[in-house]
This record gives structure tokens, C-alpha cells and sequence, in this order.
């Protein structure tokens, strides 16, 4: 006899493949209710198929959109088109717990005896929304960071500029300050030298006129060899002590008296008093003979004068050197005196 074989139950056939699926698979009937779910659906919504065969599709998600969705479900069922996986939108679905799901939904349609059908393919991307939330709060964190970065490095920016505008002006400072130090310098420097100059010129002057009196009457005694003795007791005085104190100049004095006083000279005392003032301490042999002339004390006198002329007037090139020193000084320390400044 012939091997005869039944022929395959398509519905099985579907219901096989359907739960060979990986993932959530629900067969919607025309009027939005489910008639079949595989395991995988179970498993996403944690209900039995029992609890869900014959139920509206609308218990899959949340109260808030419940009353809206079936407007876009008769939408679709009488324009019905293909939604792959690749196009498809996030969605919120409902689990049993009450938990909000985020999913993904493909969907597919086919006609049969009873009408059509839908077919919904549904993917949890829970994880996925979660992280790229995650992702968003991260880079909203790095954009608020950036900002305030920005406004950071803005402000340190000003802060810097502040500070170089207050550098600057604390140089500019400095520099009057210094200029002011240096003003105060030159005229110390320079007042210094011109008071002596002036003081010395004064002495000079003063010296002068007295001597236009006693040079003539002291000059006609001062004949050889007396006039070359004179000078030698000028130069004895230009080169003598200087500055002898008071302490000093007592004991000096005396003893000086004594040498002229056993010298027999009677104007002891006043020619003392001429010769210490000239920085001479002792009689020398040189300028001896001068003390026993009539007019000693006035030739001693006009030795003094002679010697005091000439210490002005070394004190007036010493001080006229010494500003000019600094003058040349201080024009090397200016850009045009100084090119390397």
C-alpha cells in the first residue's frame, strides 16, 4: 500500500516558529487583543499566557498612554504597513510588577480568514535607555563643566590682565619712586659740593680783602732771605695738621707757647695761636728766623691767610670734582647717556 502522510498544521507550524523566536513575540487580532504571545513575552511582562490571550494590547502599557493608543492602533490597522526593527521608536510598556519598561517595537501584518492580523516584535532596551542616560547626564555633567570652565579661565583671565595692569602700574610706580630717589641723590649730591664751593668762595673773598691790606706794608719787610723763608712757612702750613680738636689743640698750644717763649720771642701766645691755626706744631728752622722780625706777628698773620686761601681753594676743586664726577655719573645712567640702558 502507498505511505500516505497528513499534511502540516500551519498554526502549529506558526506557533513553533514563534516561540523559536529570541525575542517577545504578540499576535494582535484586528480588534487590538491579543492572541497569542510566546515565552520570551512572558518572561519581558512576567505574565502567564493565560492572563494575557484575549486581553487588549493596552494592558502591555502604562495608565497615562492607555487612552490614546487606541486611536494610533486603528490608525495602523487600516493603513497597515511594515515597521522593520531597524525603524523602529522607543516605547513604554508595562510589566505586572507596575515597573515602566523602555522597548522597541517591529511590527508586521497579514491577512487571514478571520481578518487581519499584527504581529509585534518587541525588544526590551531598558539597559540601553538607561545607559544612554546615563551618557546624557555624563555629557550634560562635561558641558556644565566646560561652561563653568570657560567662565573660570575667563575670569582667571581678567584676574591676570588685572594683575599685569597692576604690575605695570607698580613699575611705573617704582621707576617715579625710583626717580624721586635719584632726585633727592642728585641734589644731596650736588648741594653738597656747591655749599662748600660757596662757603670756601665766601672765605676766599673775605681773605682777599683783608690781605689788599697787609701785602703791601708785610711784602716791603719780606726781603732775601726772608721772602723765600716765607714761602717755605706757607707751604709748612699748607701741608701742616688739620683739624685738631679741642682736647687737641690745648696741649698743642701750650707747648708751642713754651718752645717760642724760650726762644725769647714776646709775642709768644698770638704767634702760637697763628702757627697751630696753620696745622704747624712745632718751630721748624726753615721759617726761624721770620719769628724775630719787628713785624712778625703780622707776616705770621698773613702766612695764615695765605694758607687758609689756598685750603679754599683746594676745597673748591675738590667739591667742582667731585660734582662734575657725579654729573658724568648720573648722565651714563640715562638711555641717552647710556645706550645699553
Amino acid at each position: 500500500m502507498p505511505h500516505t502522510t497528513s499534511s502540516p498544521d500551519p498554526e502549529r507550524i506558526f506557533h513553533l516558529l514563534v516561540e523559536a523566536c529570541p525575542e517577545a513575540m504578540v499576535l494582535i487580532n484586528q480588534d487590538g487583543r491579543i492572541e497569542y504571545l510566546n515565552r520570551q513575552t512572558e518572561t519581558l511582562f512576567g505574565y502567564e499566557k493565560s492572563e494575557l490571550q484575549g486581553k487588549p494590547v493596552e494592558t502591555l502599557i502604562p495608565e497615562r498612554y492607555r487612552s490614546v493608543h487606541p486611536g494610533h492602533r486603528l490608525g495602523f490597522m487600516s493603513k497597515p504597513s511594515t515597521r522593520a526593527m531597524g525603524q523602529k521608536t522607543s516605547f513604554l510598556g508595562l510589566h505586572k510588577t507596575g515597573t515602566e519598561l523602555a522597548l522597541e517595537i517591529g511590527l508586521n501584518h497579514f491577512m487571514t480568514e478571520k481578518g487581519i492580523r499584527v504581529i509585534a516584535t518587541v525588544l526590551d532596551v531598558t539597559p540601553r535607555v538607561e545607559a544612554d542616560e546615563k551618557l546624557k547626564e555624563v555629557l550634560d555633567r562635561v558641558e556644565r563643566a566646560k561652561v563653568a570652565l570657560e567662565a573660570e579661565v575667563r575670569e582667571k583671565t581678567r584676574t591676570l590682565e588685572q594683575l599685569r595692569v597692576a604690575q605695570q602700574n607698580l613699575v611705573e610706580g617704582e621707576k617715579m619712586a625710583a626717580l624721586g630717589r635719584l632726585a633727592a641723590t642728585v641734589a644731596h649730591e650736588v648741594n653738597t659740593p656747591l655749599a662748600a664751593i660757596s662757603s670756601s668762595n665766601a672765605t676766599v673773598q673775605s681773605l682777599l680783602e683783608t690781605l689788599a691790606f697787609r701785602v703791601n706794608d708785610v711784602f716791603a719787610t719780606l726781603v732775601p732771605p726772608y721772602d723765600s723763608q716765607f714761602h717755605y712757612l706757607v707751604r709748612k702750613g699748607d701741608l701742616g695738621v688739620k683739624g685738631l680738636t679741642t682736647l687737641e689743640r690745648k696741649p698743642v698750644l701750650q707747648t708751642l707757647t713754651d718752645a717760642l717763649s724760650r726762644e725769647g720771642i714776646a709775642q709768644a701766645v698770638p704767634l702760637a695761636e697763628l702757627l697751630v691755626e696753620m696745622g704747624i706744631l712745632g718751630i721748624d728752622p726753615g721759617w726761624r728766623p721770620l719769628l724775630f722780625l719787628e713785624k712778625a706777628e703780622a707776616i705770621f698773620h698773613l702766612a695764615l691767610e695765605v694758607v687758609e686761601i689756598k685750603r679754599a681753594t683746594a676745597i673748591i676743586g675738590e667739591a667742582t670734582t667731585r660734582a662734575s664726577h657725579f654729573v658724568n655719573l648720573l648722565v651714563l645712567q640715562t638711555p641717552h647717556g647710556n645706550p645699553e640702558r
